[in-house]
């Protein structure tokens, strides 16, 4: 599985409706973009743009790829996430954010969603790690 993510603006939008479910989906620029850079990227690999990096880049350990070339889009410079950085993690874990990153990123996403939104990231039970 590839996987990337781009920062920007994006525009959502009703796609159909069955009875009484809508479909969703994201579109324009933004979308397009870290649709290009999901496909230049290697399995496993999480491929991040450079406005991606420079929000994330204090608390994960990141590789540069360089301007990688994207259909329709010229060079694209782009990054590889390594792992969450040693100061972010659990005790005793190589791999998972610890308690003060989840309540960071808890904090960080009640601050910033509209208050009707469904935003979830990272349940946390409340418990340090």
């Amino acid at each position: 599985m590839r996987t990337a993510i781009h920062t920007s603006f994006a525009t959502p939008g009703v796609i159909g409706k069955e009875g009484y479910k809508f479909s969703y989906d994201q579109s324009g620029d933004t979308v397009n973009t870290a649709s290009r850079m999901e496909s230049t990227g290697a399995p496993g690999e999480m491929n991040i743009s450079r406005a991606t990096h420079d929000l994330v880049q204090e608390f994960f350990e990141i590789t540069p790829r360089g301007a990688i070339a994207a259909k329709n889009k010229g060079e694209l410079e782009m990054f590889i996430v390594e792992g969450i950085k040693p100061k972010w993690r659990a005790p005793d874990e190589d791999t998972q954010p610890g308690f003060e990153f989840r309540k960071m990123l808890k904090d960080l996403v009640q601050s910033t969603a509209p208050q009707d939104s469904s935003i979830h990231i990272l349940q946390d039970s409340g418990t340090p790690r």
